[in-house]
């Protein structure tokens, strides 16, 4: 699938969720909402005036607001990034 979001949108790929986190085993219930919050940004749009956004890089984004395309992509305002992973 190729995507091209448009105006000041970004398109996300959430990552899988661990299984573990150290000793601690984290359901299947609750990977879902592990993951939803990080991202990793895949397409830009031409209106997103912050150029540190670009694809490759992992942020966290903001939980409702979004379009979903399939359980991994989602597009989204930038304004709904919080902030960047390092």
């Amino acid at each position: 699938m190729n995507l091209q979001p448009l105006s000041n949108r970004i398109t996300v790929k959430t990552p899988k969720a661990p299984d573990r986190i150290g000793r601690l085993f984290i359901p299947p219930e609750a990977q879902e909402t592990y993951t939803v919050c990080q991202a990793e940004i895949v397409a830009v749009g031409p209106g997103v005036e912050d150029q540190r956004l670009a694809p490759g890089l992992r942020i966290i984004v903001r939980r409702f607001g979004s379009f979903k395309h399939s359980d991994e992509l989602w597009t989204l305002y930038a304004r709904d990034i919080y902030a960047i992973l390092n």
